[in-house]
C-alpha cells in the first residue's frame, strides 16, 4: 500500500505559527496576571472573555502547525482511499470505476465514465502534497491505462508563490517574536511588582 501524504508547506510557516503561539501564550499570561492581581489598567477589558479567546486562538495556531498530519490518501493497484482524521471520514474509490484523471495546478480529479467526480486529491491541505506520492499514483494510472489530462499540471512546490511566501513568513515571525518578548517582559515586571 502506497500513500500520498502532506508535509508542512515551509519551515518559515512553522516558525511563524510557533511564534504566534508564543505571543498568544504570553498575552494569555498577561491577562491572567491582570485578573489574579485585579490590576486597574485592565478593568476596561472583559478579562474572562479575553482569556477564553486567547486560549482558543492558541489551540488554533497549534492545530495549524500539525493539521497536515490528519489528511492522507492510500492506494493499491485496485483502489484509492481518502482519509480525513479530523472528521473521521474515509472515502474509497475502485480504480475500475475511474474513466479519466485530470491533473491541474491545484488537484487531481478522478472522474467516472458519466463525467461525475469520484474523488479529488488536493495538492494543499494545511500543507503541501508530497511529490513522490503523486508521481507514484501517476505511474499507477499509466500502468492501468487510465487516460490522464496533464495540460495545466504543476505541483505547488514548483510555484514561485511558495518561494515568495517564505521571506514574508520569516518577517512576520520576527514581528510576532518581538511582540511576544515585549509582552513577556511586561509579565515579568507585573510579577515582580506584585510579589515584592
Amino acid at each position: 500500500m502506497r500513500q500520498i501524504i502532506y508535509n508542512y508547506s515551509s519551515f518559515a510557516r512553522q516558525v511563524m505559527l510557533g511564534t504566534l503561539s508564543f505571543l498568544l501564550t504570553s498575552r494569555l499570561l498577561l491577562f491572567l496576571l491582570a485578573y489574579l492581581f485585579k490590576l486597574e489598567e485592565f478593568l476596561i477589558f472583559n478579562i474572562p472573555a479575553t482569556l477564553v479567546g486567547l486560549f482558543l486562538l492558541n489551540i488554533l495556531s497549534v492545530f495549524l502547525m500539525v493539521a497536515h498530519h490528519f489528511f492522507y490518501f492510500s492506494f493499491t493497484e485496485d483502489r484509492i482511499s481518502s482519509y480525513n482524521q479530523v472528521l473521521k471520514k474515509t472515502k474509497t474509490v475502485d480504480l475500475k470505476e475511474v474513466a479519466r484523471a485530470d491533473f491541474s495546478s491545484r488537484s487531481i480529479g478522478l472522474f467516472s465514465q458519466e463525467g461525475a467526480l469520484l474523488l479529488k486529491i488536493p495538492f494543499y491541505r494545511f500543507g503541501l502534497v508530497q511529490p513522490q506520492g503523486v508521481q507514484s499514483f501517476d505511474q499507477l494510472l499509466a500502468y492501468k491505462n487510465i487516460p490522464r489530462n496533464k495540460k495545466d499540471f504543476r505541483l505547488p512546490q514548483d510555484s514561485r508563490l511558495v518561494g515568495l511566501a517564505r521571506p514574508l513568513y520569516f518577517a512576520l515571525a520576527l514581528f510576532l517574536a518581538l511582540a511576544g518578548l515585549q509582552t513577556l517582559v511586561l509579565d515579568i515586571l507585573i510579577l515582580k511588582s506584585q510579589i515584592s
